[in-house]
């Protein structure tokens, strides 16, 4: 490849100083500067002025930011002190200590507004800091998505909430179960175990409750599946 180097006179179309212009030809191509250095270098300080830094966030900030997306951001404000009773309040350390010494996932059982998304998202809260991953799940938002994602959605959905370290499904049961949200229900559960990644899952239903709301085929075998890989507290 042929290319020549030159210099010529010419005038600044910023500031109209005269310099001394490079001039390049490369293959019968000529290219010539057309604003002195000062100002070259002047547009190139302003143009990286206007470049934003990547922001540099907490783990506590980017979970934060997660929790808020999947609709958790008002169970960030947790109180060791605020649930209603003794019990649940002794539960939630069981069940956080637990998680973090064994990696066991948990049922959290238990009436409505006793405390138990709370202690869900907080025992998640403390294993991302530990730089595990995360991911939080509302049961009715899931259950209409997997009910209408097509195939492609569908699988990256079910792959995610497969993958991450630690999952947290909160009010399972409290979503229609239809027998393909059932079946996702149960395939989740299988390959969490088989991988031995921990879930968390809340529910205000019993067991029976439970059992009549999924497929006679899928029911027993998805409690089994929760119970073999989660211990079970009750919030009361």
């Amino acid at each position: 490849m042929s290319m020549t180097v030159s210099t010529k006179a010419a005038i600044c179309d910023k500031c109209g100083s005269q310099f001394e212009s490079q001039v390049i030809t490369v293959m019968r191509v000529t290219v010539a500067a057309t604003v002195c250095d000062s100002c070259s270098d002047s547009a190139w300080a302003d143009a990286k002025s206007k470049i934003k830094e990547p922001e540099s966030k907490t783990r506590e900030e980017r979970f934060i930011a997660k929790a808020a997306a999947a609709g958790f951001k008002r169970y960030l404000n947790f109180d060791l002190n605020g649930f209603p009773s003794k019990e649940s309040q002794a539960a939630f350390i069981r069940a956080n200590d637990r998680a973090r010494f064994d990696n066991r996932g948990a049922i959290i059982a238990g009436p409505t507004g006793k405390g138990k998304t709370f202690a869900a998202i907080e025992i998640a809260r403390q294993r991302y800091i530990e730089n595990k991953s995360a991911m939080l799940i509302d049961s009715i938002a899931f259950g209409m998505e997997v009910a209408n994602a097509d195939g492609a959605r569908r699988e990256k959905q079910l792959a995610d909430a497969i993958s991450v370290d630690w999952l947290v499904f909160d009010d399972l049961a409290k979503m229609v179960i239809s027998p393909r949200v059932a079946e996702a229900l149960f395939y989740i559960a299988k390959m969490r175990e088989d991988s031995d990644r921990p879930t968390i899952w809340t529910t205000n239903a019993t067991e029976d409750q439970i059992i009549e709301r999924f497929p006679v085929e899928i029911a027993d075998p998805f409690l089994e599946r929760l119970h073999r890989h989660c211990d079970n507290y009750l919030f009361v």
